[in-house]
């Protein structure tokens, strides 16, 4: 039982060990809203078939307007994005917008981390910069692209793909054989059936019932779920 984050570092570190690799990086995490928060809170690092224990840790914003943030009793410092180091760095996207994940992903030299919650249970395979929050279940089958955030209590069952950028968020459910396409948002507590397609760059609202297929590039909720608007 850990009772403290000084006893859950040391649980991971032995993890890593046991692996046969222990690594101890500098550990840079691009965002410095909300989304980071809730991974200092609760996360285990995980880079390829390694446990992560980062040595330091840096948030990163575009043009950062305060130098640190103090979260858990800790102060996390943040620097612009013009001032990462340069050479291979290790790097993960906390920040939930898929424009934002997708520009990101172009950084070269950039080694993504993916990030699990302790109350998670690790999936069968980690997906590039992946963010699963706690009480989240992907399936074994399930196909999951670049730098997807799957937030509180959501499933991603058998045969589900879930695109490249997009975010899950919390207490989403869906059936089997579902598609949700790049770069698209599926907001608080909507349910989608089995067998539909989302398409890309589309917003789900949230509360919404999804019960036939939505095409790319709209806006779309309600109970059932319509299209209301273009996605600009």
């Amino acid at each position: 039982l850990c009772k403290t984050r000084t006893d859950l570092r040391k649980v991971v570190a032995g993890m890593v060990e046991i692996l046969g690799k222990k690594t101890d990086p500098d550990l840079y995490i691009f965002g410095a809203g909300g989304g980071a928060v809730e991974t200092l809170e609760d996360t285990r690092w995980v880079v390829g078939e390694n446990f992560l224990v980062p040595r330091y840790i840096y948030l990163v914003e575009d043009e950062p307007t305060k130098d640190k943030m103090t979260a858990f009793g800790q102060e996390w410092p943040i620097m612009a994005l013009k001032d990462i180091p340069k050479g291979e760095i290790y790097g993960h996207i906390s920040a939930f917008t898929p424009k934002y994940k997708e520009r990101m992903d172009k950084l070269p030299d950039v080694k993504w981390v993916t990030s699990v919650s302790n109350m998670a249970k690790l999936p069968n395979f980690l997906p590039i910069g992946l963010s699963l929050r706690a009480y989240s279940f992907i399936g074994r089958t399930a196909l999951i692209g670049r730098h997807v955030k799957i937030n509180f209590h959501s499933v991603v069952p058998h045969i589900c793909e879930i695109g490249d950028y997009s975010f899950i968020s919390f207490n989403v459910g869906m059936g089997g054989n579902v598609v949700v396409g790049k770069k698209s948002c599926i907001y608080d507590g909507s349910t989608i059936i089995p067998g539909i397609t989302i398409g890309d760059n589309t917003v789900i609202g949230a509360g919404s019932l999804v019960t036939k297929d939505i095409p790319s590039n709209v806006v779309a909720y309600g109970s059932p779920c319509k299209v209301v608007r273009d996605n600009v």
